[in-house]
């Protein structure tokens, strides 16, 4: 994504505000608005796009930051307005504790605040209406336990009284033969 100005970036926050605005007046929650912003203001980062979402400024993120990691008993970061202009704008990565922090702040999780992925299962119902129909294990008429039963690990033999014998004998003998050889040497 191209640089923006600094006016181009006001003039998101302003269009994000108003989205935020309607989205009050209909009784939405801020997990909500979130997406109507991401929706209606492509070009604004997820992590901004939260933040404007609960109507806070940069200050007030990094003192409520502050307040949670004393309620921990670790010293407040003080993290500026400026780094967090840096993170909202891609310009920079916070450290997995602070984005730790940040989830908590939100609550919610760092893919949906722009850092890493959803890797969890997707739901198999919108597959079903895009036509996608024919996924494993619905493509094979064999149920899933058989499938599985071939993989099921198989039982060993125990050994027998008289293997157990006969193998303590080889053992001995090799033994043997060992010891002698080493004599002629």
């Amino acid at each position: 994504m191209a640089a923006m100005t600094r006016s181009e970036r006001h003039h998101l926050a302003r269009r994000a505000n108003e989205v935020r605005h309607r989205c009050l007046r209909d009784g939405l929650a801020p997990e909500l608005i979130v997406g109507v912003i991401c929706r209606e203001v492509p070009q604004m980062f997820a992590l901004e796009a939260w933040r404007l979402a609960h109507g806070w400024s940069r200050t007030e993120v990094s003192a409520r930051l502050d307040r949670l990691y004393e309620a921990d008993g670790l010293a407040p970061p003080r993290i500026s307005s400026a780094e967090l202009c840096r993170w909202e704008h891609g310009q920079r990565r916070p450290s997995d504790e602070r984005i730790e922090y940040l989830c908590r702040l939100y609550s919610t999780r760092p893919d949906r605040l722009g850092f890493g992925m959803d890797f969890s299962n997707a739901e198999v119902g919108h597959l079903a209406r895009a036509g996608i129909t024919d996924l494993w294990p619905r493509s094979s008429p064999t149920p899933m336990r058989t499938l599985l039963s071939g993989y099921a690990p198989r039982k060993r033999k125990s050994p027998s009284l008289a293997s157990c014998a006969i193998s303590m004998q080889r053992t001995r003998y090799f033994h043997c033969l060992r010891q002698k050889q080493w004599q002629y040497l």
